[in-house]
């Protein structure tokens, strides 16, 4: 974009094409900011705007940065203007509102227009399936259907998202199959990584393992961190490791790796002591066992801990024992027999 605004600021004369041209490219790089400086530049040179220069800005300001009240005041410009018709730039509102959260809103424009274009149908199921909604997206699709529109990847992607935030992990994998049989649309790496977090969540990690074997493309770092946040969701160690092991391999300054995978080991370890300690007090509450004595600073060497307090409690025929053993507020059961 450097050098694209230092051509523009050297050309004689700038005229709407060239406006526009640079807003869609402050849109592509999501700058808002930039977007609407050029904009107000372009108008208070005298200049009007077209469809493609509002459909420009718009985009731009559908970014996370851009603030909502500035997409709100260039939707107003643009009914005053008479372009809210147009559908480059219904279909850029409907994207600006979609991204901002605006389901109702967006949904309102989308259907307020009879002409739609395939960009206005992946905002609104791309908008549904990311706030929750997964059904309502997959009947927004089964309505695109019937429309005979080209379905593209982006399509794909939406409808994927929206099966795996509503759990449906059989429609996905039909869907997925479709895209190459019935609409002929290459999967790409993020089709793979939606599939594998669809099967993840769902708790289908080996389906998901068995998945990545059969890519047709070695599996990228999106994939195996997808992975690896199923791991972590479902404290699978073993596949956890083996996935933050290639994400490493991949992108070895990527922290999120080292993070998930020290959460998946200490969520390990906090599930065994907790299974253990409900184990010892399940026990010790079904045994018979009566306090024989109290002993300060009792060094427990398998945790390499100094217990304040241990309390040792023997059975009646002392075929049994049990420590309690306190650190603070930390309380541990530990049984011999």
């Amino acid at each position: 974009m450097e050098e694209a605004a230092k051509m523009f600021s050297l050309m004689d004369e700038n005229d709407t094409v060239s406006w526009s041209a640079m807003l869609t490219g402050y849109a592509q790089i999501r700058d808002s900011e930039g977007a609407a400086r050029l904009f107000r530049r372009m108008t208070q040179q005298g200049l009007e705007p077209n469809e493609f220069t509002f459909s420009g800005v718009l985009n731009a300001c559908s970014s996370p940065t851009a603030a909502v009240e500035q997409g709100k005041q260039l939707h107003g410009l643009v009914i005053k203007s008479c372009f809210d018709n147009a559908i480059c730039v219904s279909s850029a509102l409907v994207t600006m509102y979609a991204r901002r959260g605006d389901i109702d809103h967006a949904f309102k424009l989308f259907v307020r227009h009879a002409e739609r274009d395939i960009v206005s149908w992946n905002s609104i199921i791309s908008c549904y399936a990311q706030h929750g909604r997964g059904k309502k997206a997959l009947e927004v699709f089964s309505e695109l259907e019937n429309e005979g529109l080209q379905l593209d990847g982006i399509t794909f992607v939406g409808v994927l998202t929206a099966c795996n935030h509503a759990g449906l992990v059989d429609e996905g994998s039909c869907y997925f199959k479709s895209m190459t049989s019935i609409y002929h649309v290459q999967p790409t790496m993020e089709h793979y990584a939606c599939m594998v977090d669809l099967y993840s969540r769902a708790g289908q990690l080996e389906s998901a393992m068995s998945f990545i074997d059969e890519m047709p493309f070695p599996a990228g770092p999106t994939v195996w961190r997808t992975l690896l946040g199923g791991c972590r969701i479902h404290r699978n160690l073993k596949l956890g490791e083996l996935a933050a092991d290639k994400l490493m391999s991949l992108e070895p300054h990527d922290s999120a790796a080292y993070v998930l995978l020290s959460n998946i080991r200490k969520m390990n370890q906090n599930h065994n002591l907790m299974l253990n300690e409900r184990y010892m007090q399940m026990m010790y509450n079904r045994s018979s066992l009566t306090p024989l004595a109290t002993t300060s600073y009792y060094n427990y060497q398998p945790q390499s801990q100094i217990a304040e307090y241990a309390t040792w409690l023997f059975s009646d025929d002392n075929t049994s024992s049990c420590a309690i053993v306190r650190r603070g507020r930390e309380k541990k059961y530990l049984m011999f027999y």
